[in-house]
């Protein structure tokens, strides 16, 4: 069916498509899968999806939860009708029907499966892009309130949940640098979260951090500069933890950004030996890189008096 679709005229699609609605729902898993592949491709079609828009977004809602294999494919579709719906200005309702699947999205970022996972994440910014869009055509604020949707899930009912809010916050503050200003404004509830001392919600928080520190220019990061250590540094406290290690790599990343006289400025004294040995790395790495040049001059000396 898959591969004779490009040559089917509008009447065969649709006794395909109603071919394809009972087999969502199958329990068995891989014709579930075939099913939402197929489907998929479909949904290719902005056509296809004008003429049977309530229904698609119906039997998305009714098939839920859909078997672990189908959960890929099931994304694709997703992506197709979201990226629809948002782009078409004639469409009501766009916040809802988003709503409607975002808690889905966030929690396929968390899957084992690296291809549902990265088809996850593939959403979320496709939807970004989309809001985006969206804003240059007038709509003002579109990406914002789609970024205010997802810090939602950081009032979810369990780690699981709140961690996969955080890492989808993480990717839209990385790809989009408009939402920058705003994703600062959740550090408290981000340094709140790590003191639960959960290492899901610690490693998804400091991977939010991270692409924070990352993408902000050196100016902004000063304003937080003393925040986000003193932040980091509480957490950074416990000797038992194992993700100490990118605690000490996010201070580096600072001491690179503002300087190290700066981060020193807002360091604990308690924690000055953390700098010290910063220092020091750097310290060795710069002899380590000016001894090796000056092999590299000495060798090509010698061959050229030879």
């Amino acid at each position: 069916a898959a591969s004779l679709m490009p040559g089917l005229d509008a009447k065969s699609i649709n006794v395909l498509f109603s071919y394809v609605k009972p087999a969502i729902k199958d329990s068995d898993s891989m014709n579930q899968k075939r099913a939402y592949k197929v489907l998929s491709m479909l949904l290719k079609d902005a056509e296809f999806i004008e003429r049977n828009l309530d229904v698609l977004l119906e039997l998305m809602i009714l098939s839920l939860p859909c078997q672990f294999p189908s959960k890929r494919y099931r994304l694709e579709c997703l992506h197709h009708l979201i990226v629809y719906i948002l782009k078409d200005p004639s469409k009501l309702r766009k916040r809802e029907i988003v709503s409607s699947f975002l808690t889905e999205i966030l929690l396929a970022l968390k899957e084992a499966n690296k291809k549902t996972r990265n088809r996850a994440y593939d959403v979320l910014i496709a939807i970004g892009h989309a809001c985006e869009d969206a804003e240059n055509d007038g709509r003002k604020d579109s990406l914002h309130q789609f970024f205010d949707m997802v810090a939602g899930g950081l009032a979810g009912q369990t780690p699981h949940a709140i961690s996969a809010a955080v890492t989808g916050l993480a990717r839209l503050t990385y790809e989009f640098s408009d939402l920058i200003g705003v994703a600062y404004k959740l550090l408290p509830s981000t340094f709140l979260l790590m003191q639960r001392n959960n290492r899901e919600l610690v490693k998804a928080n400091l991977g939010f951090i991270k692409a924070l520190v990352a993408r902000s220019k050196a100016d902004v990061l000063h304003e937080h500069l003393k925040g986000v250590v003193e932040g980091l540094l509480s957490w950074q406290s416990d000797k038992k933890n194992s993700l100490k290690a990118k605690v000490k790599s996010l201070v580096e990343i600072l001491v690179k950004k503002c300087g190290l006289d700066a981060v020193k400025a807002v360091m604990p004294e308690e924690h000055m030996k953390l700098l010290t040995n910063i220092r020091k790395i750097n310290e060795r790495k710069m002899r380590k890189g000016n001894s090796s040049e000056d092999g590299e001059a000495m060798s090509m000396a010698s061959g050229a008096t030879r």
